[in-house]
């Protein structure tokens, strides 16, 4: 029986590209985007090709998720872990990377992890992926961070002996904060506090 948080948590939105989803343990990257391609045009594709749930596409393809969309694919998702014998405990919400995320956890319980799993998937992996990365309200907060930060992610790359393009992005100098020769435990990222980064 484990017991795990259900709202999914942007842990490097804008950043690493990947979407940490602590519900299920499913990690989800944000959907590559072309110029002609909006970044919900392009999950909406990948939700079609997963075949998620009618609802949770309607989502995606009806051209905005603003909260109350995010707020009912997360509850469908509740209704189905619990249709399957797990237990939800719905907290609330909270502010998290710019959004307003809804703040629960779950116990498998009888139905074990990959029922649950899949009531997330089908109902609102697509949808909360979109809201916590790609929403205008997330990218936003994604910028904010970036301009805030990347004077002190450059300077502790250089302390660390890292070589960094004049021009580098700062997700660019994010991943190399991730470099093979590097101590994970004085992880560049962790030190500038990018976290718990709240402004």
């Amino acid at each position: 029986m484990s017991l795990r948080a259900v709202t999914a948590v942007v842990l490097a939105a804008g950043l690493l590209g990947t979407l940490t989803a602590c519900s299920t343990a499913n990690d989800s990257s944000p959907a590559e985007t072309t110029a002609e391609t909006s970044p919900l045009e392009s999950s909406a594709a990948q939700a079609r090709a997963a075949g998620v749930d009618e609802a949770q596409l309607a989502v995606l393809e009806s051209g905005a998720v603003e909260f109350e969309d995010y707020e009912t694919a997360m509850n469908r998702a509740y209704d189905c872990m619990r249709e399957a014998g797990a237990t939800v405990d719905v907290r609330g919400t909270k502010s998290y990377h710019g959004v307003t995320v809804i703040d629960a956890t779950t116990q498998a319980l009888d139905a074990g992890d990959a029922a649950v799993d899949d009531c997330y998937t089908r109902h609102a992996l697509y949808v909360d992926s979109y809201w916590q990365v790609s929403s205008p309200d997330a990218v936003a907060y994604a910028e904010r961070r970036a301009v805030a930060l990347t004077p002190a992610l450059r300077e502790c790359l250089t302390g660390q002996g890292v070589d960094w393009p004049r021009d580098a992005s700062f997700e660019e100098l994010s991943n190399l904060a991730f470099g093979p020769d590097l101590d994970p435990a004085s992880n560049c990222l962790e030190r500038i506090g990018y976290p718990t980064w709240e402004g």
